[in-house]
């Protein structure tokens, strides 16, 4: 905003204006903290590939052995690594979710799971003076939403109640089942229509946010953290994640009387839960000695994926990038029947490789299987697509990668 002033002095007029900036540079900040946050989303794109190709190795060599021992002890212990590298990959995902790079998969789940499985590294992200506290719901709890989504809500929602903690406290984490009327949404001020929900609660005892701020906890960059400590994103991403998934949030405070952040996400209608992940591939593998070319720069990662497809009884040519691979094929009179590639190496991209295939032998009909770590934005830069039938997301189990090798071939 312009002022100006019609100042006399001395049989002088000066005219005095005066420029407020203060706008300016909060859009300012603001602008600077977007492109930092822009930079942060690539560059947790680029360590999600190379984590993702490292967890898909010992993710791999842990089933592998899982078949070849009856070791009791050894077993345990290797279950204990496969499910640490499936908690390992979701963690993953929810960086990528926080950096809006992530293709989300929405499915039917149960939030009692969820906040199950997630209570021993909550207890993690709170201080050892803090109570942390989960209740669960009495029933199975099955909303339909991105799991990595809830997982990053429930995240951000713990980690705001620690920092309002200063010296021990209590943080009590609860899923309930709710049934909203008219009456009950506009009391709480909620933009849902009546029906079912369930309900996530969090509350902490303590410092509280005054009620002339209360209004602002949602909003974009704001924070109410010391200089250094925030980013003022946490609850503005679980804010949006609600909305996403059709529900709403509320929240009550006092000053030093704690915090209580209510989220309401609407029960699943589908219906088709399931309530325990698959023991196997359920697809047949088409085994006639079929030639299959892999093409990985991750050298572990394709010789434990290459063991994996000869046991099935498949002939597998290996290719460190593009430009490899294209020389194999006009060295070798193989007949191909599936070329499996990284989508982004060195030297040749997997899509310049199928490219370079296609309009160097028009008439040869291979068909593809696209790999990747990266998240779904960088990968449309070159023409892949995470939803579709033709790529497989990093890390792979070894059912996964069988199951989408049989469903090509066939």
């Amino acid at each position: 905003m312009t002022t100006g002033v019609l100042v006399h002095s001395e049989g002088t007029e000066i005219i005095i204006f005066a420029l407020d900036l203060s706008e300016m540079k909060k859009l300012e900040m603001q602008f600077r903290q977007s492109q930092k946050m822009e930079a942060m989303g690539r560059f947790a794109g680029g360590i999600a590939h190379d984590f993702n190709n490292m967890l898909g190795v010992i993710l791999l060599h842990a089933e592998q052995a899982l078949v070849s021992t009856k070791d009791k002890s050894l077993i345990n212990k290797l279950q204990s690594i496969k499910e640490t590298s499936h908690r390992a990959a979701r963690l993953t995902r929810q960086i990528l979710a926080f950096s809006r790079k992530q293709a989300f998969e929405i499915n039917d789940i149960d939030f009692n799971i969820i906040a199950h499985d997630m209570q021993k590294m909550l207890m993690r992200v709170v201080s050892e003076d803090i109570k942390l506290t989960t209740q669960l719901c009495t029933t199975p709890a099955i909303i339909r939403a991105d799991q990595s989504q809830i997982e990053q809500t429930i995240l951000n929602l713990i980690v705001n109640a620690r920092d309002a903690i200063f010296h021990g406290g209590k943080i009590n984490l609860q899923v309930s089942n709710t049934d909203l009327t008219d009456a009950q949404i506009s009391e709480r001020a909620l933009q849902l229509k009546p029906g079912n929900f369930f309900t996530l609660t969090v509350t902490d005892d303590g410092c509280g946010i005054p009620k002339e701020i209360l209004s602002h906890v949602f909003e974009p960059f704001f924070t109410t953290k010391n200089k250094g400590s925030g980013t003022g994103l946490g609850l503005s991403t679980v804010f949006g994640i609600v909305r996403q998934t059709g529900g709403d949030i509320s929240v009550e405070s006092s000053v030093n009387n704690g915090t209580s952040f209510n989220i309401y996400f609407p029960a699943s209608q589908t219906r088709d839960f399931k309530t325990h992940e698959s023991k196997g591939s359920s697809l047949p593998y088409l085994i006639n000695n079929q030639n299959i070319l892999l093409v990985e720069d991750e050298e572990q990662l394709r010789i434990v994926t290459a063991e994996l497809l000869h046991m099935k009884g498949y002939n597998v040519i290996e290719a460190k990038n593009g430009k490899e691979a294209f020389e194999l094929l006009k060295s070798t009179n193989l007949e191909i029947a599936l070329i499996i590639t990284d989508v982004i190496m060195p030297e040749m991209t997997g899509p310049a490789l199928i490219q370079y295939i296609n309009k160097h032998y028009p008439n040869t009909k291979i068909k593809v299987l696209y790999l990747s770590g990266y998240p779904e934005g960088e990968l449309e830069r070159y023409g892949v697509k995470q939803d579709s039938s033709y790529f497989l997301e990093k890390p792979y189990t070894t059912a996964g990668l069988l199951d989408k090798v049989g469903e090509i071939l066939l």
